[in-house]
């Protein structure tokens, strides 16, 4: 159907027999489909940890993929699927590979908060220190989704805490904004820089005190059980303000240190559509505005 070969098929109704068959009669593993993808690609983005195995032990290459492909590695850690992404590097699969924004494996576990994935990398000599395209490390990302266990992780592996990335954001800068205080201890203990400024000239300090003022002042405006909290607890999206340059999606719990919509969108996916965000807004106005009567409005 629409071009795909039989290997494809097979992969995606899951003929799991059929597919070391194929792959011995000359099949072309990493041949397109319809949408540009290839059969193992495809698996390790689905979590089809079966049909993955079933290619890998019959003679597939872990980093096989099509020409506009990442590797399957980084499919699969990009959608969080650690069982594949295991199975992955147990078969050998890359650790130096980076997806189009530069980020390695050890990027996208750590930005994730699979801790036994940044483990497991970091037991295969993944590079602790690399930098992606907009120079920020495994460890600034670690630090960004709260995650302590990462961070000791990557400073016992050699990652170095006094990195910055493009916009001046340091790793302290990232996890001052952690509601998890737990994870500031081990950088305050390698004798960071604390009153380090970023590229606005703001301190670790003032990032977490602009969290801090963000969730009290979002405490004051929902009172409990008021319709705005109801919309809220049913579409948990958060964006923080321009000032502190900070996204965070909840799905992901993954930080990410942008101001515009169109590189949040691909960070992390799709925005709410625009009836719940206005739902969203209705509420806010109906909780914070008194009715007033028409002679008044007069």
């Amino acid at each position: 159907p629409q071009g795909d070969s039989l290997l494809q098929v097979a992969a995606n109704a899951r003929a799991l027999p059929s597919l070391p068959l194929l792959l011995a009669r000359g099949a072309d593993a990493g041949a397109p489909d319809h949408s540009g993808h290839s059969a193992l690609w495809l698996a390790a983005s689905r979590n089809d940890h079966a049909v993955v195995k079933a290619l890998l032990n019959a003679g597939v290459r872990p980093d096989l993929h099509a020409s506009a492909e990442q590797t399957p590695l980084l499919a699969a850690l990009r959608a969080t699927h650690p069982d594949v992404a295991e199975t992955l590097l147990a078969a050998g699969a890359s650790i130096d590979a980076t997806d189009a924004q530069g980020r390695t494996p050890l990027m996208l576990a750590a930005a994730t908060g699979k801790t036994g994935l940044v483990k497991l990398l970091i037991e295969h000599h993944a590079p602790a220190d690399a930098e992606d395209d907009d120079h920020r490390t495994a460890l600034l990302y670690a630090a960004g989704f709260g995650s302590r266990d990462e961070v000791e992780l990557l400073l016992a592996a050699g990652a170095s805490p006094k990195r910055a990335d493009a916009r001046g954001i340091s790793v302290l800068h990232a996890a001052a904004t952690q509601s998890n205080a737990g994870v500031l201890t081990p950088l305050l203990a390698c004798d960071v820089p604390i009153n380090q400024r970023d590229a606005l000239g703001d301190t670790a300090l003032r990032h977490s005190c602009q969290r801090r003022r963000r969730e009290q002042h979002a405490r004051v405006q929902c009172p409990k059980g008021s319709r705005q909290e109801r919309v809220q607890a049913e579409h948990p999206c958060r964006v923080a303000d321009s000032s502190s340059n900070f996204a965070v999606h909840p799905r992901r719990e993954a930080l990410s240190f942008v101001s515009d919509t169109s590189q949040y969108s691909r960070e992390f996916g799709p925005r709410p559509p625009r009836a719940e965000r206005r739902a969203v807004v209705s509420a806010v106005k109906r909780d914070r505005t008194p009715r007033r009567s028409r002679a008044e409005r007069r």
